[in-house]
């Protein structure tokens, strides 16, 4: 930096010219993003962390990359304006999960508690052995926890003999979300406090979230609890003033195109060399993803609608999520949390 008056160069945080005498001027810009005005040689906004200073390259990408969520975003408000008009069956392909006889509440019970072991046996295979199943089986009954599954049993079967008369243009994704968030209720306080000794890994206890509303939601702690962040050995980032710069950069440039009114709360680089190219972020609005010689994918939470395990990864929506299949198990729970928080409650 040199002197504004006679031109010398200054040494190192002088805060007065050694050749003339006259007081340091530092010499500032403001961003472009939020106005803030920053030292001219900053990199980075102090503000809002937009970039200041970009060669062409890296200039022209961004900007495909900002005319590109731009667009996104007016397609979505159109789509969703139009679907408010006009609700389209065809832009959303569902599969319904479960079969239930309404007409027969006994059949409707046995329908129920199969369901619920075929959820068990999958529950056991993420966090365990297929081959201990039995014991579980044998926990569940041994343990009294049988007792506490018909009384919720009970109380769902009164809700799903509701669904055909109070939702009877998708009863069948109805159905669904009642099962689907009753089964994760109870398989979590049961794997979570009974289990123990038989669980190859120990999942994290998310019992505190079951029964909590959007309006008394501390979404941060919600996540980071079922990320189980602190304890995990994933490349996980939660305080970005210590993210290493470049990897944030290439996380922003690959993936996480967020609005400036969202903020990031975990950035997980899933690169093998550790450029956080490809990975998955959530922020207080939404969660962003990029696959290996996949596109990136975003969904906000009021967009979660379908999510299920398939194979070996998760369905966003129809779309193709996996990390491995500790994570997969976190964020598939998660996931299906925050639908029930903030998601669709009708397909229609």
């Amino acid at each position: 930096m040199n002197c504004q008056h006679c031109g010398s160069k200054l040494l190192k945080n002088a805060k007065f010219c050694h050749s003339c005498g006259e007081a340091v001027v530092l010499r500032m810009e403001a961003c472009q993003a939020c106005s803030t005005l920053n030292p001219i040689h900053a990199a980075f906004c102090i503000g809002c962390g937009d970039v200041l200073h970009e060669d062409k390259e890296q200039e022209e990408e961004r900007k495909k990359h900002s005319e590109k969520q731009r667009k996104n975003k007016e397609d979505f408000q159109k789509a969703k304006a139009s679907q408010e008009e006009k609700p389209d069956k065809e832009t959303r392909i569902y599969k319904p999960i479960f079969q239930v006889p309404f007409s027969d509440e006994l059949a409707l019970e046995e329908s129920i508690k199969s369901y619920f072991f075929q959820a068990l046996r999958s529950r056991v295979i993420e966090i365990s052995d297929e081959k201990k199943y039995s014991e579980y089986v044998q926990t569940f009954y041994d343990s009294g926890f049988n007792f506490y599954f018909s009384q919720r049993q009970k109380k769902l079967i009164r809700e799903l003999q509701q669904v055909p008369y109070l939702h009877p243009e998708d009863a069948d994704y109805q159905v669904d979300i009642l099962i689907d968030d009753a089964f994760e209720a109870i398989l979590n306080r049961f794997t979570t406090s009974h289990t123990r000794a038989l669980n190859d890994w120990q999942p994290p206890d998310v019992t505190r979230w079951e029964l909590i509303k959007k309006e008394d939601l501390n979404l941060e702690k919600m996540i980071f609890d079922y990320l189980d962040v602190d304890t995990n050995d994933e490349k996980h980032y939660t305080n970005f003033l210590t993210m290493p710069m470049p990897k944030l950069k290439n996380a922003w440039k690959s993936f996480l195109f967020a609005t400036q009114a969202e903020m990031p709360l975990v950035i997980s680089d899933q690169t093998v060399f550790g450029s956080c190219k490809e990975g998955y972020a959530i922020t207080n609005k939404g969660i962003y993803w990029k696959a290996a010689f996949n596109t990136p994918n975003r969904f906000y939470f009021e967009e979660l609608y379908d999510i299920r395990k398939e194979q070996d990864w998760i369905n966003i929506n129809g779309q193709y999520f996996h990390i491995n299949q500790k994570m997969n198990y976190k964020l598939l729970r998660l996931l299906k949390k925050l639908r029930s928080v903030y998601g669709q409650t009708s397909l229609n």
